[in-house]
């Protein structure tokens, strides 16, 4: 019957940790999403004319999640701090990979974001 309890402790500590990890990567996500953004809100001398066009914040997953509502509410003071439009386009599919690969693809002009979360550091690992 100890073996058993030990099991169960075991399991449950297993469990724990997981969580702790998966909160850590949320946490890491959102400080580079901030991160992303603090450098998109900064003044260029180099190009002073961006942006010039309306900015796309891609979601690599359905409307209605959380990234999508995070991208959202970001959208809201980055267009009053770039005077441009910024809006949001969901692209989803592959738990991610579809609108991380249309990222990557996309012209380097930084007129493409991504909202990106633990999936991006997960998946490359499953294939």
């Amino acid at each position: 019957m100890g073996k058993q309890t030990d099991c169960c402790k075991q399991g449950q500590a297993d469990r724990l940790a997981g969580g702790r990890a998966s909160r850590r990567a949320n946490r890491l996500g959102l400080g580079v999403l901030a991160g992303a953004i603090l450098v998109a809100l900064l003044p260029t001398t180099a190009n002073a004319a961006y942006p010039d066009r309306p900015v796309k914040i891609l979601v690599p997953f359905a409307p209605g999640g959380a990234s999508d509502i995070a991208a959202r509410i970001i959208s809201v003071p980055l267009t009053q701090a770039l005077g441009q439009t910024v809006f949001i386009e969901n692209r989803a599919g592959a738990t991610g990979n579809v609108g991380i690969t249309s990222v990557a693809k996309a012209e380097p002009d930084g007129y493409t974001l991504l909202v990106a979360s633990s999936v991006f550091v997960v998946n490359p690992t499953l294939s």
